[in-house]
């Protein structure tokens, strides 16, 4: 992967979870005509895994790495220039606490998710991460391809991540919810 630029899927492999696995791999497809030394990574397992291989079996490179240790992620995180959280607009999205944008806040990476829920809050607009419309293969290679091509935006974004995510720290979510409770 030297003087690749890694893109950075990790998670569940099961259509049903409300990642779009296979959007992202359609949206590989149009990156990869532009940036030739893009390289998408996805770690993870799940139901679907062998649908998504055969969907991604004529496009490279993509690398299936599958399920890995949860203590291993951070180095997967590192080793990507940005990671991709391609949900669907569904109610569990909206309600779910999209931890891959924090795990990926926390290491300086930039990632790119859909517009479902809270996301758009928590990247705080487009600081720490882009925002693209769900569902919509085009608008997230198009975003991927702004990410990679534009040097100066990503350095923003990930001196912004690190910055940011210091808010989502326990120790200050729990004095949050404590002076709400207690005030």
């Amino acid at each position: 992967l030297k003087n690749k630029k890694v893109i950075l899927y990790f998670g569940s492999l099961s259509l049903k979870s409300g990642h779009s696995v296979d959007l992202l791999i359609k949206a590989f497809e149009l990156v990869n005509k532009k940036i030739k030394n893009s390289v998408l990574l996805i770690v993870g397992g799940g139901e679907d895994i062998d649908l998504l291989k055969e969907k991604a079996k004529n496009i490279k490179p993509i690398i299936f790495v599958g399920r890995v240790n949860q203590e291993e992620i951070p180095n997967y995180i590192k080793l990507s220039k940005l990671t991709v959280d391609p949900v669907n607009d569904t109610l569990p999205n909206k309600c779910r606490s999209p931890l891959k944008i924090i795990e990926s806040m926390a290491l300086g990476v930039p990632i790119i998710t859909g517009d479902v829920g809270d996301r758009k809050i928590i990247t705080e607009n487009g600081k720490t991460g882009m925002v693209v419309k769900a569902g919509n293969e085009k608008d997230l290679a198009e975003g991927i391809i702004k990410l990679l091509n534009d040097n100066k935006y990503y350095k923003e974004l990930s001196k912004n991540s690190l910055k940011i995510v210091r808010k989502y720290d326990w120790k200050e979510l729990t004095k949050k919810l404590n002076n709400f409770i207690f005030s």
